[in-house]
């Protein structure tokens, strides 16, 4: 209720969550949690940290049936290596983009860096080869990297 009277976000985690035995993956990853809430609040905005994993497939039809959803793209990769052995990399860029082409558009992603637990430069690179391997717009790209993030937190960047 605060948060909808205040017009603040909601963020909550939803990849996998640490690999810890203590670690309880169901109240982090159930992507049927966020569309019962976000049915139930319409009005609530929500921000779910790390769309990759690992039910961004399962997540994709909640973000299309909720426009008060937003996905950020964090905690995609832990070690950037795009010489890696069977390109590890390569194969987690096109299970996102499968995702992301899934919705009739992005405007609903979000540019994260996952801080400290990644490098920044390196979750950016990996950003940026997405969008190159994939073609994606300029437009596409300053709205995932700035302008959804920007409309849905109640800033300016520039």
């Amino acid at each position: 209720d605060r948060l909808e009277q205040r017009d603040l976000v909601a963020k909550f985690h939803t990849g996998a969550t640490e690999r810890s035995e203590r670690a309880r993956i169901r109240f982090s990853s159930n992507p049927s949690d966020f569309d019962d809430l976000a049915a139930m609040r319409p009005a609530l905005k929500i921000d779910c940290a790390h769309f990759m994993g690992p039910n961004h497939i399962a997540m994709a039809p909640v973000l299309d049936k909720n426009p008060n959803i937003r996905a950020d793209l964090s905690g995609l990769i832990e070690n950037y290596d795009d010489n890696a052995p069977g390109s590890y990399t390569s194969f987690v860029r096109y299970r996102l983009a499968d995702a992301i082409m899934y919705l009739p558009g992005v405007e609903q992603f979000l540019f994260g860096s996952d801080y400290p637990f990644c490098d920044q430069g390196d979750v950016l690179r990996f950003v940026e080869s997405l969008f190159d391997e994939y073609e994606f717009t300029p437009k596409n790209r300053e709205d995932i990297m700035y302008n959804n993030a920007a409309r849905l937190y109640g800033f300016t960047h520039g």
